[in-house]
Order: structure tokens, then C-alpha cells, then sequence
């Protein structure tokens, strides 16, 4: 996709630390006359998600959009996401708890992913919508599930294009009986499996 047509956001999370990886590919990618901006997440993902949507439809003339999170880590094959034909393109990337996200089942993983502004004027705003338990007190559906619903029932197939890093935080422990490495796991996992998250 050329520069002209392409608006680049890097997404980030208050206190999240520095990722020089993703910085150097922004930095390229403004290098090569992309439009890159930054937009920090509001309290809730899909908010921030919606208004640079609402900020490419209003306020540029590119065709499309690149939503990049900032704990997102650049491959070899990260750049597939830029020449890609498609109305939403996404690199493959894993999800919190260390396995890949199923676009199919879990709904399009956003944490790099193009879409075009066709897509926005076809569905329905909200474009990305958290839905929460009857309680209130947890996220039974992320913004990018609902997203993806509404994409599909319009008519368009999200492809993958390439993979992305993910910055997890991990715990590593002393080897346990029998072995000579270390264990790591990750903590979003310890703490989903105490009930924690």
C-alpha cells in the first residue's frame, strides 16, 4: 500500500515500557513517507480503537488504517501486513495467555491489523465494542470480536499476512526436581489459572 494511502497509529498503554523494535519500524515506516501517529488506550481499548477509526474517516484522506499496539514486536515477515490485498489485513500474533488468537472463533487479532475505510462505512458503529458480563465485572467479549461479527456479516473475509511479536511479562522459576533449566510461564496465565484474571 503507498504511503499516501496508508494512516499508521501505534497504540499504547499508560506505563508500558519502552519497545525500541517497534519504534524502529515506526520510524522506518515515517522514513518511507507514512503518515505514523500516536494514540495512548483511554480506560477502555475500544474507545481509542473507535476514534481513530472515526480520526481516518473524518480527518484523512488515506484509504486505510494500520492500528499497531505497543507491545507488539516486529518479525521478519511483519511487513506482509503493508502489500497484502484486502479490506482487513492482520499479522498472526499470540494472545495474552501465550497461545494464537483464532480470528474465526475469537474474533480478528488487533494487535496489527490494516483495515480499510470501506469497511468502517459498511457496518455499524459502534465498530469495536467491549461486552461485559451480567455482573459487571468481566469482559465476556473483546472489541475485536464484535468487530470482526459485524466485518463478516458484511461481506468481508479477514487474512493473515505475516506475524508479529508480543511482549508478555513471564516468571521465571529455579528448575524444579529432576530438571536443569528453568521453568518460565507467563503471568497472565498464573493468574487466570488461580482465578485471578
Amino acid at each position: 500500500m503507498r504511503p499516501k494511502d496508508l494512516a499508521v497509529v501505534r497504540f499504547g498503554y499508560p506505563g508500558q515500557p519502552h519497545n525500541p523494535a517497534l519504534t524502529h519500524w515506526l520510524r522506518h515506516l515515517a522514513a518511507c513517507g507514512y503518515r505514523v501517529r500516536e494514540a495512548p488506550f483511554d480506560f477502555r481499548v475500544d474507545l481509542t480503537r473507535n476514534r481513530m477509526a472515526g480520526w481516518l474517516l473524518t480527518e484523512t484522506s488515506a484509504e486505510a488504517i494500520l492500528m499497531v499496539d505497543g507491545d507488539m514486536v516486529p518479525l521478519g515477515d511483519t511487513p506482509a501486513v503493508l502489500s497484502m490485498p484486502g479490506d482487513i489485513v492482520f499479522c498472526r500474533h499470540v494472545g495474552q495467555l501465550g497461545t494464537e488468537i483464532q480470528w474465526n472463533t475469537q474474533g480478528v487479532p488487533t494487535g496489527c491489523i490494516r483495515i480499510n475505510r470501506r469497511v468502517f462505512d459498511a457496518i455499524e458503529e459502534p465498530w469495536f465494542e467491549y461486552q461485559v458480563d451480567p455482573t459487571i465485572r468481566l469482559v465476556s467479549r473483546c472489541e475485536a470480536a464484535s468487530f470482526t461479527e459485524k466485518a463478516v456479516k458484511a461481506g468481508f473475509t479477514p487474512k493473515p499476512a505475516g506475524r508479529i511479536g508480543h511482549l508478555l511479562r513471564v516468571v521465571v522459576c529455579p528448575p524444579g526436581p529432576g530438571h536443569r533449566a528453568p521453568e518460565t510461564h507467563l503471568e497472565c496465565a498464573i493468574l487466570h489459572a488461580q482465578g485471578l484474571m
